[in-house]
């Protein structure tokens, strides 16, 4: 295989890691970044590998294209094997993405006969324009069979995620699909009943507490910070949606709710007496209760390659777990298992470890990008450029927890360089700007820009203070104080016209005359 080849594959190998992961297309570059910063800190007198890594195409147009590919390649090795299958199930599951975009998921089980391995896959995601109901479905679902010629005798069972249009007994979906395939077995997922909580008013309370107004938001979290709670805020909705249910009721349960008594106004005076009545505080235990197993067993009935009888034997084991924390779990003591042992690391693979560190707080990625970045590394620069070095770098520890602790070393070290520079300035200037976060979190940021005696000019952000209750600040300059107005504006000016009132012979000569003019200014300029 060539070196060009051998790059191609490269590229093709990182698509396939971004896309898996769901990651940005422009995500390939940082990618390539880490793989280089690693790789020079590993590899410092090898330049044959710096070589082939610099030479892997990864720009976002070119991972396009590549995903593109894959994706063709994959739909139609797809539909080759369901086309060989004797049988398959569906499942079905309408919803609306972030920007209430209409969706349905379609999701195909089969018997793999080249493999000989049942498969589940993800078939298709239809789009919709304007509504939803039954027969929309229906043609958009029909018209995806008769792309690929599909044939309807083959579908042993769908299940749906009970929505009426999917279930309605005259036009819902699942009546249409019955009308070309009468044997079909349909079913409703056990887990989707949770969606009726929203109309609940607990749902309704926890998100007029998060979500009514911004200093709202912020009173309640500085209420939690001052009452030493274990939490600092109500979640509205989980990274896994099917989970935010349950989540925002457990969380809404473990916390005491009497700042509702501080909030003057009639919405809250409702959601007080709805929390002060002793049948709703039953009911939201009980639903507390049932909703966390329900989540517990929902995560456990999720994976590839499980049968009926698995799914069963779940659902038992989870009866029996509920019977036992209920009935029994206070008679024994938990083990504690042994510590863990710790592993030493040679220099280089934590010099390489904090590299990359920076580079996901550079680029502001997430914590967790770190593995991802070591799986690129691994199953690209090892096995396609240096297997025999492959030691070294699963060596460079990345998972989440290390890459936080990098990131605070680092952070640490640069404000300690920071508040080194300023003890230098001679003269400086702040800019201040207030503004809210996306969790409603008042922020003040504080600019710094400074010259030191050589002239040195270093402009440097110089604290993120976070501000708790109302936006009235607890540091009070008056309007037309000095330390508000940025010198940039007038100063620089006036500094420059008096210098050049003299001429200066040299450097020294000028910065002598730049000194002894900023001494003499008077208070009124």
């Amino acid at each position: 295989m060539s070196e060009q080849e051998k790059s191609t594959e490269a590229a093709l190998r990182v698509c396939w890691v971004l896309n898996k992961h769901q990651k940005p297309f422009s995500d390939s570059e940082i990618v390539k970044e880490c793989m280089l910063e690693v790789t020079t800190t590993l590899f410092q007198e090898n330049e044959k590998i710096l070589t082939s890594i610099q030479d892997i195409p990864l720009s976002a147009r070119s991972n396009t294209r590549r995903t593109e590919m894959l994706a063709a390649e994959n739909k139609k090795s797809l539909f080759e094997l369901l086309h060989k299958s004797p049988c398959y199930c569906i499942a079905l599951d309408e919803s609306c993405d972030l920007v209430d975009s209409e969706q349905m998921s379609i999701f195909v089980r089969f018997f793999d006969i080249e493999n000989k391995v049942f498969r589940e896959e993800l078939l298709a995601i239809l789009t919709f324009e304007g509504k939803t109901r039954g027969e929309d479905l229906f043609k958009s679902f029909d018209d995806f069979m008769k792309n690929p010629n599909l044939s309807y005798d083959k579908i042993v069972s769908i299940s749906t995620d009970g929505a009426p249009a999917m279930m309605g007994k005259e036009k819902g979906l699942l009546k249409r699909i019955r009308d070309n395939n009468s044997g079909i077995l349909t079913y409703q997922c056990i887990t989707h009943q949770t969606s009726l909580c929203s109309k609940l008013g607990l749902i309704k309370l926890i998100h007029f507490i998060r979500s009514r107004s911004s200093l709202q938001h912020r009173q309640f979290k500085e209420f939690l910070s001052q009452c030493d709670s274990a939490y600092s805020d109500l979640l509205q909705h989980n990274h896994v949606r099917w989970l935010s249910k349950g989540r925002e009721v457990e969380r809404f349960w473990n916390i005491t709710f009497t700042f509702l008594k501080n909030v003057d106004t009639e919405e809250a005076k409702k959601h007080s007496e709805l929390l002060e009545n002793n049948r709703n505080i039953v009911a939201m235990a009980f639903l507390n209760d049932f909703l966390k197993y329900l989540n517990t067993l929902n995560v456990e009935l999720q994976g590839e390659g499980k049968l009926l009888c698995d799914l069963i034997q779940i659902l038992k084991e989870c009866n029996i777990k509920r019977h036992y924390e209920t009935k029994h779990k206070d008679k024994f003591k938990n083990l504690e298992g042994k510590e863990r042992k710790k592993c030493e690391q040679n220099v280089s693979t934590v010099r390489a470890s904090y590299r990359v560190a920076q580079l996901i707080a550079k680029e502001s990625k997430s914590f967790s990008d770190g593995e991802f970045a070591k799986k690129c590394m691994l199953h690209i620069v090892v096995d396609e450029i240096c297997p025999e070095n492959k030691c070294l770098f699963e060596q460079v520890s990345l998972p989440r927890q290390t890459i936080t602790r990098r990131i605070e070393d680092l952070g640490l070290n640069l404000f300690e360089q920071v508040q080194d520079r300023v003890k230098l300035f001679q003269y400086f200037s702040i800019a201040l700007d207030e503004s809210t976060d996306m969790v409603d979190t008042a922020q003040l940021l504080i600019f710094l820009r400074g010259v030191n005696a050589n002239f040195e000019i270093t402009e440097e952000l110089g604290a993120l203070e976070s501000l708790s209750g109302t936006q009235g600040s607890t540091i009070l300059w008056p309007p037309c104080s000095p330390d508000m107005n940025v010198l940039e504006f007038y100063f620089w000016g006036f500094l420059k016209g008096e210098v050049y009132k003299e001429e200066s012979n040299n450097i020294n000569d000028l910065k002598n005359s730049i000194v002894e003019i900023c001494n003499k200014i008077p208070s009124s300029v």
